[in-house]
């Protein structure tokens, strides 16, 4: 009988070894939230060793905050991307486009939502400003293209957004069967609705 000869070890860069611990974790949160696994389920799913990947985030909390910060970082350049090109045409709300593009990930939206409920939003999220500071840009943008509208009414526009946005995407399932609906409602129907209110809310007297 022929002895199995052991698997050849990959030999990757440091920044190749991080960038694989880090989709090995993100696939493992797409289905469980980190609570539920820890290191040694991410050390198992990446096919690495446990001291591998302390190695390269100290902790299981360092790791759960780069999977977040990638995603993070992934959806604020395609929001900034969409900035770049937003119009006002009607029934648009170009501030609605940015925000279902930023929430369309879910596993985002429910990574979130875990660090916000477990006191690690502050931690885990990123400087103090970051939101405000796309509101900035929609504001400069918004003026830019001859509709200006005040700051303080695109903070709270975003702020419903997030708000309604989020929320569907983690109970937006249970909603449909509490509605007794046949399929799921459709996201472009929920972004044309949310547009309409959005638009008539900023750009009300």
């Amino acid at each position: 009988m022929v002895a199995k000869r052991p698997k050849p070890r990959l030999r990757r860069t440091p920044e190749e070894a991080r960038t694989h611990i880090l989709d090995a974790a993100d696939a493992v949160f797409r289905d469980h939230l980190p609570d539920a696994v820890g290191l040694r389920e991410i050390a198992a799913a990446a096919e690495v060793s446990h001291g591998l990947v302390t190695h390269y985030f100290e902790t299981y909390e360092g790791l759960v905050a780069a999977v977040i910060a990638r995603r993070l970082d992934a959806a604020r350049a395609t929001a900034f991307a969409h900035l770049a090109q937003m119009t006002f045409v009607a029934d648009e709300a170009p501030l609605l486009s940015v925000l279902v593009d930023l929430l369309e990930d879910r596993t985002l939206v429910r990574l979130i939502v875990w660090s916000l409920l477990t006191g690690r939003g502050v931690a885990l999220l990123g400087s103090a400003g970051q939101v405000g500071r796309l509101v900035d840009g929609m504001a400069a943008r918004l003026a830019a293209i001859g509709t200006p509208i005040t700051r303080e009414r695109l903070e709270l526009a975003s702020m419903f957004a997030l708000s309604t946005v989020a929320g569907w995407s983690l109970i937006g399932d249970t909603m449909d069967t509490a509605l007794g609906r046949a399929s799921p409602l459709d996201r472009s129907v929920l972004r044309t609705e949310l547009q309409r209110m959005l638009r008539a809310y900023v750009i009300a007297p």
